[in-house]
């Protein structure tokens, strides 16, 4: 188990069980990453200033940390997936199968609000079908616990139909090995990071941990997150400490002093410098939004 019992690891949502005029905002929490899968009606989602039409089809993902407000009609069907970032990270990612890893849009795509539409379209009602039905099935599996082999394999039947694309008009190469390679190495970088960002280890630390240059490891991060090592350290303690202000009841000395901080002004100069405010800052607006 990778969590305590108020943050279940996986959320799972049929929209048609719900009011016909569902209309919700996703959980905005930091630890959660977030799938929908349109399977029939139609929908509305806004998020970063964006508004997208959802059809048929459409595979929508949303990163932690990011919120996002969707309507649906009364006849809309399809599903609705929560999973703890600790736990996709730590667990489900490891379970996909290896071909999926180094080629699928699941890498490249993990670390941004994306909309997939490759299974809209009539011509691919048979292929939604298919995976309406795989979803249902790991439905009832995960009724029985959260297996991360069960989540992998819908995560599998999501991201699948665009793995197929990329097998018909693509072969493997030298350079799509290297790319297996640089997200291998920063799946195991993301999967320390999880087990010691509270003890706030170095970049060296970490490094030295996987038995590489601190170079090599910038350029893999660079690569496939688009950010340095030390922006996704920062990042985590980031996603750890907004989790705690926003949603227990400690104080900031208490979040400070749990997350590997020398002070609470150490830690509110961290939380200022990444954010432009400090942590008093964020919870007086935090309780004059509600």
């Amino acid at each position: 188990m990778v969590n305590d019992a108020s943050y279940p690891e996986v959320i799972f949502e049929r929209l048609s069980e719900k009011l016909p005029d569902a209309h919700r905002s996703l959980l905005s929490s930091s630890r959660y990453r977030q799938y929908v899968f349109l399977y029939a009606g139609k929908g509305i989602a806004r998020f970063d200033g964006r508004i997208e039409q959802l059809v048929p089809g459409t595979v929508l993902s949303i990163p932690s940390q990011a919120k996002c407000d969707l309507q649906f009609d009364k006849k809309v069907d399809g599903v609705w997936i929560a999973l703890l970032e600790e736990f996709q990270i730590s667990l489900v990612i490891p379970a996909l199968p290896n071909m999926l890893k180094p080629r699928s849009p699941f890498w490249t795509l993990y670390y941004k609000v994306s909309m997939r539409t490759e299974m809209t379209g009539a011509a691919q009602r048979k292929v939604r079908m298919q995976v309406m039905n795989d979803l249902l099935s790991a439905r009832f599996k995960l009724e029985l616990g959260a297996d991360p082999v069960v989540v992998g394999y819908m995560q599998v039947a999501l991201f699948a139909p665009s793995l197929g694309a990329l097998n018909e008009t693509q072969s493997p190469t030298e350079d799509t090995f290297q790319r297996a390679d640089v997200n291998d190495l920063v799946l195991a970088f993301r999967q320390l990071i999880e087990k010691h960002f509270r003890e706030q280890w170095s970049v060296e630390k970490y490094c030295k941990a996987l038995g590489i240059t601190p170079r090599r490891l910038s350029f893999a991060c660079k690569h496939v997150a688009g950010k340095s090592s030390q922006d996704l350290l920062h990042e985590r303690l980031m996603r750890e400490a907004r989790a705690n202000l926003t949603y227990s009841n400690k104080s900031i000395s208490e979040i400070a002093y749990a997350l590997g901080f020398k002070s609470a002004a150490y830690f509110s100069h961290f939380h200022k410098r990444n954010t432009g405010i400090s942590p008093r800052q964020y919870l007086q607006q935090l309780t004059s939004a509600k």
